[in-house]
């Protein structure tokens, strides 16, 4: 069958399969179910009130919250039209040359290398989700960019602080852009911040999204961070009112509102930690996920799609895995969803053990 290319889509999945797909809980779409915050929507309704109005395309206030957030200067942001947008205009950086890219991934890194005529080079992730630092350094001098995730999608595990420095530092040496998608950093706070890298670098770019943590994907809230050069060439390349006026308007108090984040970090830990406890560990692999996703697979089986179309007709539609290079379906990737919805995804989970 045709599966979808994104999480999120429970009832395409569900009608495909002729599926009923009334009061589906989707495991599939990476969002916060603490979210959106009490203040968002009142905010929103506020900012439609301009509407009539064009906005401002330098977008001065969400670029200036940004970079006090961030600890850069107001020329290394540049505001995006979510994070995939920021992949895009990433890519723009090398159009016609090579990037390298650390299999399974985020799909659109790859759309957005063939949008921009871009040849491919593929690195594995070693067993577990473990960076493959040295296969990717011996890959470098044959491209002119390596994009990484962190914290990985799919599996939710986290390249190591001290990694990132070797990488950068290795790339800079190879005259190698570095492209780091944090689209889930704000999961993980305890982490050291790579904006500090900007000191002494000028070849990273961090791309960032905002739609994850606060639950507002169909919003479209993103943000570039990277060198001040970088950044102002992509600003000429970026489409003119590429984020529309609620977005912008809303980027100010997201970056402002540090206390829903932790209280989203502390529910997040504690969530992980009770999925884990839930799971026979001689049945089931979990990824090692610092984030709100994981992947899971039933170890008596390699394909899981017998497992996809029991939950579903469970009432629960998880994200498959068949267009991860890498993992081909071997495993699922299912979002933390609230207390409720994931005693229900064990409840499902445990008949189906008692089926096999």
């Amino acid at each position: 069958m045709k599966w979808p290319d994104h999480g999120g889509q429970p009832h395409k999945l569900s009608s495909d399969l002729q599926i009923e797909s009334s009061g589906m809980l989707d495991f599939s779409a990476n969002i916060n179910p603490l979210g959106p915050p009490g203040w968002l929507l009142k905010k929103a309704e506020e900012a439609l009130k301009n509407m009539s109005v064009y906005p401002d395309p330098e977008y001065p206030e969400a670029v200036r919250c940004v970079a006090e957030s961030e600890g850069v200067g107001k020329e290394q942001v540049l505001i995006t039209n979510g994070g995939a947008e920021a992949v895009y205009l990433a890519a723009r950086l090398v159009s016609g040359g090579r990037a390298l890219l650390i299999e399974p991934s985020f799909k659109e890194y790859s759309r957005a290398c063939s949008h921009y005529n871009i040849r491919m080079e593929h690195v594995p992730y070693r067993p577990d989700f473990v960076f493959p630092y040295e296969e990717t350094k011996k890959k470098l001098p044959e491209v002119d960019a390596l994009f990484i995730c962190r914290p990985h999608n799919p599996s939710g595990t986290v390249i190591p602080y001290e990694t990132i420095c070797r990488l950068a530092e290795e790339t800079a040496q190879q005259n190698v852009r570095l492209f780091i998608d944090e689209a889930f950093i704000d999961f993980l706070p305890a982490e050291k911040k790579l904006t500090g890298l900007f000191q002494k670098y000028s070849h990273i770019v961090l791309l960032r999204s905002l739609t994850k943590i606060f639950s507002v994907p169909g919003l479209r809230c993103g943000y570039l961070l990277g060198g001040k050069s970088d950044t102002a060439f992509l600003k000429k390349e970026q489409m003119a009112w590429s984020v529309n006026a609620v977005s912008a308007a809303l980027i100010p108090p997201m970056m402002q509102d540090e206390d829903f984040v932790r209280r989203t970090v502390s529910w997040l830990q504690q969530e992980i930690a009770w999925i884990e406890s839930r799971l026979d560990p001689d049945r089931w692999h979990m990824s090692r996920t610092y984030t709100n996703f994981y992947l899971l697979s039933d170890r008596r089986m390699e394909d899981q799609e017998p497992l996809i179309h029991f939950l579903l007709k469970e009432g629960i539609a998880v994200r498959h895995t068949y267009n991860f290079s890498g993992i081909d379906g071997k495993a699922v990737r299912a979002a933390v969803r609230s207390r409720r919805e994931n005693e229900q995804l064990m409840k499902a989970l445990k008949k189906w053990e008692g089926r096999q």
